[in-house]
Formats: C-alpha cells, sequence, structure tokens
C-alpha cells in the first residue's frame, strides 16, 4: 500500500501548478458529487416522501372529521329511530324480513336466512338477519330495501352485496344483513 502512495506523491511532485489545482478542482468536485449521491439526495427523497405522507394523513383527518360528524348525526338519528321500536316485545326481525322477502322473491330463490342475536354494552342487543338470495332481480331486490327503510321500524341494513350471475347478466345473487336494536 505505501508503494502505491509513494508512486502517487511521485506523480504529483511532477505536475505543475496548474495541473495541481486542476486536480485539486476535480477531486472537490468528485467529493461534492459523491457527497450529494451518498447524503443528500437520499435525504431530499425522504424528505419528499415524508410531506406527502404527511399532506396525504392531514387530507384523511379533514375527511375522518367530516365521516364523524356524519356518523354522530346518524348515530342521533339511529338512537331517536331505535327508541321508538326498541319496546316493541311483539316485533320480531326474522318473521319482518321473511314477510318482506317472500312477498318479494320466490321461496326457490331464497339460499338461507339466519337470525342472531349480539349483547351489545349499551343494554341493547343487537338483532341480525343475514339473508342469501340467489338468481334474483335487481327489482326484487329494491323491493326489499324499500320494504325495510319504509316499514317505520328502526331497521338499518349493516351489509348489501350485489354479485351480477356470469351466466344471467339480469340476475343477482345477494347478501343482505340487516339489523335493529331490542332491549336485553
Amino acid at each position: 500500500m505505501s508503494g502505491v502512495l509513494e508512486r502517487l506523491a511521485a506523480v504529483l511532485s511532477r505536475l505543475s501548478g496548474r495541473e495541481k489545482r486542476m486536480l485539486s478542482t476535480l477531486a472537490a468536485v468528485f467529493t461534492l458529487a459523491a457527497v450529494y449521491v451518498v447524503l443528500i439526495s437520499p435525504l431530499v427523497r425522504v424528505h419528499e416522501r415524508l410531506r406527502r405522507s404527511i399532506d396525504t394523513l392531514q387530507n384523511d383527518i379533514v375527511a375522518m372529521h367530516k365521516l364523524q360528524g356524519q356518523i354522530q348525526t346518524l348515530q342521533a338519528s339511529l338512537g331517536d329511530r331505535s327508541e321508538q321500536g326498541v319496546n316493541d316485545k311483539e316485533f320480531s326481525l326474522f318473521s319482518f324480513i321473511d314477510r318482506v322477502t317472500a312477498a318479494a322473491v320466490d321461496s326457490e330463490n331464497i339460499e338461507s336466512m339466519n337470525p342472531r342475536r349480539r349483547e351489545l354494552k349499551s343494554g341493547l342487543d343487537e338483532m341480525v338477519v343475514d339473508l342469501r338470495l340467489s338468481h334474483v332481480s335487481l327489482g326484487a331486490v329494491v323491493s326489499v330495501l324499500r320494504s325495510i327503510e319504509e316499514s317505520g321500524r328502526p331497521i338499518y341494513t349493516k351489509q348489501l352485496e350485489l354479485k351480477r350471475r356470469y351466466d344471467d347478466k339480469h340476475h343477482f345473487d345477494v347478501a343482505l344483513m340487516a339489523a335493529t336494536l331490542v332491549h336485553h
């Protein structure tokens, strides 16, 4: 290694003052380029990525605040509606869904209808009916949804999935989850 340094020192000693300045300038430019490539450029990229993440998160926060207001409004509305029907001991969500479905859909298109009850912390139970329909028209689905909405009862749709049938583009397979709140 010391042999290489001795040769380099010998070559540098033979250079003129102008050549030494040019070599020093070239070494400075090379060092600056290396510092830029190794340190500055990655830091700039990280900074830009973080700036974009911050902007995205700020936009998400604004959207979440809007959604929070909508959720609070809907919860207040649901609370008002649930207080109207929550004391109705005679009401059966399963029977109601069975009745409105039978009015809109042929029985052979009803794959399943499963009720379940879930206890909530608020002193209420959530009654859910999971309804699966196959090969039904969009009009029949709308009829079931309209009957639920216009029932005057505090029933809400937790989930609705429509899958167009590959063999008949005018009919759908449907997964509908309707729910209501009742006292324990």
